[in-house]
C-alpha cells in the first residue's frame, strides 16, 4: 500500500504535466470523434472503431464522452456506452490523486 501512495506522490511532483497531457488527449479524443461524426454525415471514409476505442483507453475516454453526448454520435454502440463512462471516472479519479494526493507522513518531493 505504501507503493501505491509512493508513486502517486511522485505523479504529484508532475501534476502541471499531467494535467496538461490529460487536457491534450482529451482535446485530441473530441476531435478524432468529431471527425467522424463529420465523415459519418457527409458519407466519407469513417475513422475505424478500433481507432476510436484506442484513443479512450489512452485517458481519451471523457474527451469522447463529452463528444459522444454533445454531438450525438455513437450513442447507441453498446461498445461505446458502456466503455466511455466507465473509463471517464476510472481515468478522472487517476488524475485527480496523482494532482491532489496528499498522505499524512510521507515527504511531499514537489517542495524541493
Amino acid at each position: 500500500m505504501n507503493l501505491i501512495f509512493t508513486f502517486f506522490m511522485y505523479l504529484h511532483a508532475y501534476k502541471n504535466l499531467i494535467l496538461l497531457l490529460f487536457f491534450l488527449i482529451n482535446i485530441f479524443s473530441f476531435a478524432l470523434f468529431a471527425l467522424d461524426k463529420y465523415n459519418a454525415v457527409h458519407c466519407k471514409w469513417r475513422i475505424p472503431e478500433v481507432y476510436l476505442l484506442t484513443a479512450a483507453f489512452l485517458f481519451g475516454a471523457p474527451g469522447e464522452l463529452v463528444a459522444m453526448v454533445t454531438l450525438r454520435h455513437k450513442l447507441y454502440n453498446p461498445k461505446f456506452r458502456l466503455a466511455l463512462p466507465l473509463l471517464s471516472m476510472i481515468y478522472v479519479g487517476v488524475v485527480f490523486l496523482a494532482v491532489s494526493l496528499k498522505v499524512a507522513g510521507v515527504y511531499d518531493i514537489s517542495t524541493n
